[in-house]
């Protein structure tokens, strides 16, 4: 292959990691920006449903806890708030999966570009057609 064809190609992968690097970037943005909401969505799930009654009484409840400990689990069961639950598990999950993306990308990125730097440097990426052969 040609020195202009392999310039090229480069040019392409550079764009597309930078690429990777930015939707992740945004995702990790968005999840950050939600997280609050959804812990406070499900912050007021648990107090609506009562969860937070029965939880306080697994901490609190002394002697009569060791008596209904089956009848205190049931009920912190049939009590918790199950979707909202859910919605702040997934956006955590999405957030935890976008941050350890995104730090592989900016890796790779970071280690490509220190490899290339004398193309990048050179506008042999950008023009590929001024570069000598």
């Amino acid at each position: 292959m040609s020195e202009k064809v392999l310039i090229r190609i480069e040019h392409v992968r550079l764009i597309q990691v930078r690429l990777r690097a930015l939707i992740y970037g945004i995702f990790v943005i968005g999840t950050l920006g939600t997280l609050k909401p959804a812990f406070t969505f499900l912050a007021d799930g648990a107090r609506h449903s009562g969860f937070s009654y029965y939880a306080s009484v697994l901490f609190y409840g002394g002697v009569s806890l060791a008596e209904s400990w089956k009848n205190l689990t049931l009920s912190l069961v049939q009590s918790m708030p199950v979707i909202e639950s859910a919605v702040f598990v997934a956006i955590v999950l999405v957030f935890a999966y976008s941050l350890r993306h995104i730090a592989s990308v900016l890796s790779n990125l970071q280690a490509y570009e220190r490899e290339h730097a004398h193309a990048i440097h050179t506008n042999a990426f950008v023009n590929p057609q001024s570069h000598e052969v």
